[in-house]
């Protein structure tokens, strides 16, 4: 049994697949055609796709007014022989023929092998880098407390970034079983966790420089970069492992949030401007890391070192 796939390219770049198994196909803009091409660049009656001897296919001109052209650029002929993936140009229109063992591509995966979220697959990564950001938030509480905390409130401040990830993992994850129909659970966790444990540094980051620079407006600018930024590089990860929306979709959806987020920063910062103030604006927060470990120094050491600073010079 003769058997052939036309995919017929319409405006924009659309495809059509059609099988047909007859051994003889008109093509044309007439409604008495096999294939229909409502191109007004096509005849009525436009040509005609036949099967012969040899398992091979003809196409073969029925006197047209564009006549038929094989392949981009090629010149007019009245009959040829059609290879599987042969383009058929007709008027403005493309068709291709396939014959049914015409080799395919291998199925793209859903989640691509990469090296990074190959390793955020992976049970051990997920929990671990979960563990860690519970550490890294406790510790930066005692860090950043200027009394004494206790163990209650360093489980609690780990505790709620860890809570906050999971929740987060589980939206996507879920998000992921509607769409993939697989979870992804610990992939989210992974990503979710080095997003949290950046924050940390970055705010760390952003605080030591608006010290340094003693400016809110250092400080608000970076903030409004960076962090819309880091957010879209979040969304864009879990875009990618929950969805099967394109790269191009992606970058687009998570750069317009991230943008929206930067221009909302920057409007809060403007509107809590005063029009008046009578004192210099600064930035007077300042979170060395680790300065509870460096030994502290008595109020007197203090004074007599700094009584340097104030001798008269003879």
């Amino acid at each position: 049994m003769a058997k052939i796939i036309v995919e017929l390219t319409r405006y924009r770049g659309h495809k059509e697949h059609h099988v047909f198994t007859s051994r003889r196909l008109t093509i044309g803009r007439g409604y008495d055609n096999d294939i229909i091409i409502p191109d007004p660049y096509v005849s009525a009656s436009h040509a005609v796709l036949s099967y012969g001897d040899g398992d091979t296919w003809h196409i073969e001109d029925t006197g047209s007014e564009n006549g038929i052209f094989i392949g981009q650029g090629a010149k007019r002929c009245p009959k040829a022989d059609i290879a599987s993936g042969d383009e058929i140009v007709i008027g403005k229109t493309t068709l291709r023929v396939f014959y049914p063992s015409h080799p395919v591509e291998p199925a793209k995966r859903l989640i691509h092998p990469d090296r990074i979220f190959d390793k955020t697959g992976r049970q051990a990564n997920g929990w671990i880098l979960l563990f860690l950001t519970f550490c890294a938030y406790a510790l930066s509480t005692y860090l950043e407390s200027p009394k004494k905390v206790y163990a209650p409130q360093l489980l609690l401040s780990g505790i709620a970034a860890v809570v906050s990830i999971v929740m987060g993992a589980g939206v996507w994850a879920f998000i992921g079983h509607l769409i993939k129909n697989k979870s992804r659970f610990i992939h989210q966790i992974s990503i979710f966790s080095v997003f949290f444990l950046s924050l940390l540094f970055i705010n760390e980051a952003i605080g030591i420089i608006g010290y340094l620079f003693s400016s809110s407006f250092i400080v608000m600018t970076l903030s409004a970069i960076i962090m819309p930024s880091f957010i879209s590089i979040l969304l864009i990860s879990n875009l990618y492992i929950a969805t099967n929306i394109s790269l191009r979709k992606r970058a687009i959806v998570s750069t317009a949030i991230g943008l929206c987020i930067s221009i909302i920063v920057f409007l809060a910062y403007y509107a809590n401007i005063n029009e008046f103030s009578g004192m210099p604006e600064y930035f007077y927060k300042l979170k060395p890391p680790f300065i509870k470990v460096i030994p502290s120094k008595t109020t007197q050491q203090f004074l007599q070192k700094s009584n340097i600073l104030f001798i008269p010079k003879i």
